[in-house]
């Protein structure tokens, strides 16, 4: 992937994130499994938290272009917009 016009580092490298979450949960939302194992969608490039999220949360956040899954602590004021706070992960809004 690419660095788009007026996007920052940071945004690939959600944007990369969230492909291979998309990729890795094609096979698991139709399975029994109650929550998905995913990868932390933050901008940080030495990241490699793993987050576990429900399926339903999950959906919810592919349904908005925008909206990433994070790590606890991985959010940034500047950046992001906290939609929602979970006890395993934060949904932000990229800016």
């Amino acid at each position: 992937m690419e660095i788009r016009d007026g996007e920052s580092p940071g945004m690939e490298r959600q944007r990369q994130a969230r492909w291979e979450n998309e990729r890795r949960a094609s096979s698991l939302l139709g399975s029994d499994h109650a929550s998905l194992s995913v990868a932390c969608e933050c901008d940080h490039d030495d990241c490699a938290a793993e987050l576990s999220v429900s399926k339903t949360a999950y959906r919810n956040v592919r349904r908005q272009a925008r909206w990433f899954l994070v790590l606890d602590g991985h959010e940034r004021p500047d950046a992001h917009r906290v939609i929602r706070m979970d006890d395993a992960f934060v949904i932000v809004e990229a800016a």
